[in-house]
């Protein structure tokens, strides 16, 4: 679906609301040429968006930004190694800690990420899972964003595979007013 940067941030902010009500909520997926505020936009949600811990205080969500085009396969979804004779995988540095409840796992550039990491993605994004079975907590959304082929900012082809797991496509779209108002608040 077609949309400019603040009708973009709205729905997403919804979705990260319903997130936050105990929801579980599908990936997200923003296109666009460059510049436009996809990555701004998921921070500036992050930034916003509140809940209320066990001690009853205010405390903002987490966000893990992960530019998936320096990455390679392991790095996504965790360096094999073996321990007492059994080939284990650690846990990526990104990964939200166990007193991370809710936060936002921001995958940024992932078509300019190589096939292999994008197919190291598969399970990341699908099942909010990596290879040592360690699952994303329920309270986390996944959004991805990535740059137009057409652009010719390096971007490659999102797999066929990776791009039917997100449950949500949004094509951000020039919007001169939209993108003043985004800008400038």
């Amino acid at each position: 679906m077609d949309m400019n940067i603040a009708q973009a941030k709205t729905v997403i902010s919804r979705v990260m609301d319903e997130v936050l009500g105990g929801s579980f909520q599908p990936p997200i997926f923003l296109h666009s040429s460059p510049g436009i505020g996809k990555s701004d936009i998921v921070n500036q949600i992050a930034s916003e968006k509140q809940f209320e811990d066990d001690d009853g205080n205010l405390r903002n969500i987490s966000i893990r930004d992960v530019r998936l085009s320096s990455m390679e396969a392991s790095d996504v979804s965790g360096i094999p190694f073996v321990h007492n004779g059994e080939m284990c995988f650690s846990t990526p540095q990104f990964w939200p800690s166990d007193d991370e409840p809710y936060g936002i796992l921001f995958l940024d550039e992932l078509a300019n990420a190589d096939i292999d990491a994008q197919k190291a993605a598969y399970q990341l994004i699908h099942d909010r899972m990596v290879s040592n079975g360690k699952k994303l907590p329920n309270g986390w959304l996944v959004i991805a964003a990535s740059n137009s082929k057409g652009d010719k900012t390096g971007s490659n082809r999102v797999l066929p595979a990776l791009a039917n797991r997100f449950g949500t496509h949004i094509n951000v779209v020039p919007d001169s007013e939209a993108f003043l108002t985004f800008a400038f608040n």
